[in-house]
């Protein structure tokens, strides 16, 4: 297999040449897919927990409403959800 070449400017005035392999792009799109799903996570987290925050103070087993609800509920379903992305384009499990 052969590699794209790719010239790029460096910051001296000088040429760099990069090389970009079959793995480049199905690496780049699970890196944006990791960065968007960690920014909604972000967002949704901020949100529901100054929502859920704002109102009167409830206790679950110990952990502050807005902790469960605003943070570990979120991140917890962004993990599964990137973990299923990722085991569906893997090979693991695949026998391969």
């Amino acid at each position: 297999m052969e590699t794209d070449r790719r010239v790029t400017a460096r910051p001296g005035g000088g040429r760099e040449e990069r090389a970009s392999g079959p793995d480049s792009r199905p690496a780049r799109r699970e890196a944006l897919e990791a960065f968007f799903l960690w920014a909604a996570a972000l967002a949704l987290t901020v949100g529901l927990s100054t929502w859920i925050g704002s109102r009167p103070s409830t206790a679950m087993q110990g952990v502050p409403s807005w902790a469960a609800w605003g943070v570990l509920a979120p991140w917890l379903v962004f993990f599964v959800l990137h973990l299923r992305l990722f085991l569906s384009r893997s090979h693991v499990g695949r026998g391969q």
